[in-house]
């Protein structure tokens, strides 16, 4: 059945002269992609002064830490408790 609707129905020829585009862009998605672009960068700066901080510790706290794997699930638990108390 849908065979024969693509028969019946073709999409019209453009005009003699008309460009036409080859991907199909879909308005609704590249509005919502510049909508929630523009709410991140929103949360972001409104929260800049709590996520700085938290990101810059993080990094500061594995910087510190020498990395690798210890082998024990304490120590594990002690290093969570330690990032989040800061």
């Amino acid at each position: 059945m849908p065979e024969r609707i693509r028969q019946i129905v073709r999409p019209a020829a453009p005009p003699p002269g008309a460009t036409v585009s080859k991907g199909d862009i879909n308005v609704r998605s590249v509005a919502l992609t510049v909508i929630a672009f523009a709410a991140t960068m929103y949360v972001l700066h409104w929260a800049q002064e709590a996520f700085i901080p938290i990101v810059l510790s993080i990094l500061i706290s594995y910087a510190a830490g020498g990395g690798g794997r210890r082998g024990d699930a304490g120590h594990d638990a002690a290093r969570i408790r330690r990032l989040l108390a800061l």
